[in-house]
């Protein structure tokens, strides 16, 4: 999860949180965060995440190229509407990256109680394959004292 600690436009105007106790007590809980400053779409960002940094500076960049040629290919748009199209875009990935991981899950459930069932027929015809040489054994004694009489 990522906490916003300020933002700074093209213009270089700041923004940070609204200074209230509630927000004191976030920006307390996140000093131990690593924290790391994103540009994109031409506004930097000082963030605080859990992550390593070089992963946090990999989403940044992945959104950052998103935002930029969204707004490059339609020049019209501000880069709040190109943020809520990243949004919506890395949303619709995430949603359909699950289903797809959910749907791994089911098949690998699906080859594990398979798996499963073959062990139990294997169990099975050793069970009886054992029984059928027990069986062999006593009839090749009963046909060896057949022939000897």
């Amino acid at each position: 999860m990522y906490n916003i600690t300020e933002c700074r436009n093209s213009a270089g105007t700041e923004k940070t949180p609204t200074d209230t106790a509630e927000t004191r007590k976030g920006f307390a809980a996140m000093q131990d965060r690593n924290k790391v400053t994103l540009r994109i779409g031409g506004a930097e960002y000082t963030v605080r995440a859990d992550e390593e940094t070089a992963y946090i500076l990999a989403v940044g960049e992945e959104v950052d190229t998103y935002v930029t040629q969204l707004m490059k290919d339609t020049p019209q748009i501000s880069t709040t509407v190109a943020a809520v199209f990243a949004a919506l875009e890395f949303c619709d990935r995430a949603h359909k990256a699950d289903a797809a991981a959910d749907n791994l899950r089911a098949q690998i459930r699906g080859y594990v109680e398979e798996a499963g069932r073959a062990r139990l027929d294997v169990d099975e015809a050793r069970r009886e394959i054992n029984r059928l040489n027990q069986q062999l054994q006593v009839m090749t004694v009963k046909l060896s004292r057949y022939e000897n009489k």
